[in-house]
């Protein structure tokens, strides 16, 4: 796998600069959204990752058909909110979990954007990253735990917001 991430850096010099930069960008702007506020898109990404991955296995599984594969991935999206709403009890871990795969997500994300932006500016980012692994294991792990920690603080107190918003709204409409 790292020979293959070589080779395309390698490759990476020859490509047109918005090939790199445009998915870059893309990549952390939305790496950033779902590193610190993952648990706020919660039924997206779920739909999202549902259909890219019902997306790809239906390709591959019914021989390249891409309509076949379109209508695969869109009943895995629904599959896919469908479970997330039967899913999400309120329970702590469940949240936790959630947060931490949202953080951990969105810190692939960035880490990506950053790395076709700097192959974009020559700098062969996968050759320096192979050489000092346990350096970016502890930034990814400290990265992923402090989305982890910031959504399970301030997801919370969104969602107590809007229960409470909700109530006084019930509270107005029933004197009518």
């Amino acid at each position: 796998m790292l020979e293959i991430a070589k080779n395309f850096e390698q490759m990476a010099t020859g490509f047109s600069p918005i090939v790199l930069i445009a998915p870059g960008l893309v990549c952390v702007v939305v790496g950033l959204f779902v590193w610190l506020g993952g648990l706020g898109f919660r039924r997206p990404l779920a739909a999202v990752v549902g259909a890219v991955s019902g997306g790809v296995c239906g390709f591959f599984i019914t021989d390249r058909n891409i309509m076949l594969a379109m209508l695969l991935a869109a009943a895995a999206a629904v599959i896919a909110i469908v479970l997330e709403r039967i899913l999400v009890t309120g329970s702590l871990f469940w949240h936790l979990a959630s947060a931490l795969c949202c953080a951990a997500l969105g810190t692939i994300l960035i880490f990506a954007g950053m790395i076709l932006l700097l192959l974009y500016k020559g700098a062969m980012p996968v050759s320096y990253i192979s050489g000092r692994q346990s350096f970016y294991i502890a930034v990814f792990i400290a990265m992923t735990a402090f989305g982890t920690t910031e959504q399970m603080l301030l997801c919370q107190r969104a969602k107590r917001q809007l229960i409470r918003r909700k109530d006084a709204n019930k509270g107005k409409e029933e004197p009518a």
